[in-house]
């Protein structure tokens, strides 16, 4: 079988600019599924939207502008209700089409002595506003808990993530978000059930 895949992840931006992003330039591929990771950094605005103030000087004005201008941005792209919004967008978009959207919220670190999911009310919401969109949403914590328990860790830091302080995911968590990925495509017909053997 033969399978393309387009990465149209952008740094730092949230949900509201990703779903606007595959709106404007996603569609035109027409896609067979969108795959949705969502972080934390999802609820707020850019990272990039923010910068250090200028000395005093002729730019100050501008930069004061701009600031205003900024936390007007803030207010109109961020929190868990804007996030929560542009997945009905996302449904809006995908469900004529009939294109199937996969997702999941990605933490990065598994910790054994918590039972429950670290952003459990959070991570309720999303499951409850995927649902109501139609979208299968994969559990990813349960899944990485149960794979660090089966090597016997206490957490997944010294495996899962990029060494340092730094939560990415190096290449083993990325394989191993890739394979859930592949079990959710099989699950919403995507893959036909002998593509991938299981591996999680």
């Amino acid at each position: 079988y033969t399978y393309e895949v387009l990465n149209f992840g952008v740094p730092a931006y949230n949900t509201a600019q990703e779903v606007a992003d595959f709106a404007s330039r996603g569609l035109a591929f027409d896609p067979d599924v969108v795959l949705l990771i969502i972080v934390d950094n999802d609820f707020s605005t850019s990272n990039f939207v923010d910068a250090p103030a200028p000395e005093d000087g002729p730019g100050l004005a501008t930069f004061r502008f701009l600031q205003g201008q900024t936390d007007r941005a803030r207010q109109a792209l961020g929190g868990l209700g804007r996030a929560l919004g542009e997945l009905e967008k996302l449904r809006e978009i995908t469900e004529p089409r009939g294109i199937p959207v996969i997702g999941l919220y990605y933490v990065s670190k598994v910790n054994m002595k918590q039972k429950h999911h670290p952003r459990q009310p959070l991570d309720a919401d999303l499951r409850q506003s995927f649902a109501e969109n139609g979208f299968l949403y994969l559990d990813f914590y349960g899944e990485m808990r149960l794979r660090v328990k089966r090597r016997k860790m206490e957490d997944s830091s010294n495996y899962w993530v990029i060494k340092g302080k730094d939560g990415h995911p190096n290449a083993e968590g990325h394989d191993f978000i890739a394979r859930l990925f592949l079990r959710g495509m099989r699950q919403a017909g995507v893959l036909q059930s002998g593509w991938m053997k299981e591996r999680l």
